[in-house]
């Protein structure tokens, strides 16, 4: 397992996460909602390359995750 891609995987997602935040609350006109669906895609993509079970569980986490954070940031707004 490369260790490399796994640690670029959880940086990706984790910056994704927050500019989608950023996005909730900052009128952006959906660049940095643009720019939080690349870093997600792009580190899911880095969790394969760690391997298939680490990148499943980054998408199983990323596609169960997007959903209850927006629904979070709806209800916090």
């Amino acid at each position: 397992m490369n260790d490399g891609n796994l640690t670029s995987a959880v940086i990706l997602v984790v910056a994704g996460y927050l500019l989608l935040t950023l996005e909730v609350f900052l009128p952006t006109g959906g660049i940095l909602g643009a720019l939080s669906l690349a870093a997600i895609c792009i580190g899911v993509t880095f969790g394969f390359k760690s391997s298939l079970m680490t990148g499943s569980l980054v998408l199983a986490g990323t596609v169960a995750g997007v959903p209850l954070l927006l629904k979070s940031l709806t209800w916090l707004w």
